[in-house]
């Protein structure tokens, strides 16, 4: 199937592994914490925008990824929320939205006769043992988000940067 990672704004990761030395791991956890909190809020926008249910507003989250921490990477990512170390849960049907799909025939696993919904009707119009499902439209929610909120992560991780750095100099440590 598809496998989808948001791993959070380039920039991001370049600025912590160039600075991954002069910080300690809490400070540059909650750094990247902080500034993938702008590309969190645009996604949960967008997805509000098309997704009627709460299911995938509701998954979407900043995590740390430890699998990617092992091999020195940024540790923390911001997208679905990640359920025993994979990308299954609640918002399964993320790469739907982002990508679209073809037109295509669901049919029942169970045999039974599914609902068939149409366009407007507040409840099933009738029922049959599979479905031709016209597809829908790609709406690219999540790269979207991470393009629009690319600035305001950067200067928001640089800030908290800046704190700690102002703090250590304030002590009269360096840095």
């Amino acid at each position: 199937m598809y496998n989808i990672q948001v791993l959070g704004v380039e920039r991001i990761n370049e600025l912590m592994t160039r600075l991954g030395r002069a910080f300690t791991d809490k400070e540059l956890d909650r750094a990247q914490r902080v500034g993938l909190r702008p590309t969190l809020q645009e996604m949960q926008h967008e997805v509000r925008k098309h997704n009627k249910t709460e299911a995938l507003y509701s998954s979407i989250a900043i995590e740390k990824d430890r699998q990617l921490s092992k091999f020195g990477k940024p540790v923390t990512r911001v997208g679905r929320r990640i359920k025993k170390g994979s990308w299954k849960g609640m918002g399964r049907h993320a790469h739907l939205l982002e990508y679209g799909t073809k037109p295509h025939t669901i049919k029942s696993k169970t045999g039974k006769m599914m609902p068939i919904f149409a366009k407007g009707s507040s409840g099933p119009v009738g029922y049959a043992p599979e479905i031709q499902h016209p597809g829908s439209r790609a709406f690219h929610v999540f790269s979207q988000a991470i393009s629009r909120s690319e600035d305001r992560s950067v200067q928001a991780t640089e800030n908290e940067l800046w704190k700690v750095i102002f703090k250590e100099w304030n002590k009269g440590g360096t840095v």
